[in-house]
């Protein structure tokens, strides 16, 4: 069982996109990934170990996440490869799903291979699949964890509750979500 979590865009500038995104769409509180290491950690691309080679935001706007992707200069990932392929915009659709291996399976019984591979800062797994359907960005299957579904809520509920101060937020220490937005 999968359903849609997410829209990703990939962006030039991280910080002028939550701006815009945050004017245009009511998105935020949003919630900065760790800062990028050269180290693969577990990241595939296109079947070469890689550093993840992008800093990334999250936010909601309603009961849809927005991630944001802004590619590291010089590095070879899947958010690279777009944004020098078509620019700024749409990257992927992200899936959630409770169990991966399964959806993975299904996949591969449709002759689609993962083009990439990582782990969240929580330690869920994420595979990306290319478009078979001409919507016009990649598939995200992510993994469904109790860790990753307390961050959402957290993430969901500082969305609802939001007053406009502390647009910005390191994603390791969000607020708990019966905490107000600051």
């Amino acid at each position: 069982m999968t359903s849609l979590l997410q829209i990703c865009f990939v962006v030039d500038d991280l910080h002028t996109a939550m701006a815009d995104f945050g004017t245009c769409f009511g998105a935020g509180p949003w919630f900065l990934g760790p800062e990028p290491t050269d180290d693969p950690n577990g990241t595939v691309h296109r079947g070469v170990p890689t550093p993840l080679g992008a800093r990334i935001a999250l936010g909601y706007t309603g009961a849809l996440m927005l991630e944001l992707v802004e590619p590291l200069p010089g590095s070879t990932t899947v958010f690279s490869d777009r944004l020098a392929e078509s620019g700024p915009g749409l990257h992927h659709f992200g899936f959630g799903t409770t169990n991966l291996d399964a959806t993975l399976r299904e996949l591969a019984d449709r002759g689609r291979t993962p083009v990439f591979t990582s782990r969240t800062p929580r330690g869920a797994r994420i595979v990306m699949v290319e478009d078979t359907t001409g919507h016009g960005g990649l598939e995200e299957y992510i993994e469904l964890t109790p860790e990753g579904e307390a961050f959402y809520a957290t993430m969901r509920a500082a969305a609802e509750s939001r007053d406009g101060r502390e647009p910005i937020r390191a994603e390791a220490t969000p607020p708990h979500p019966s905490s107000p937005d600051p």
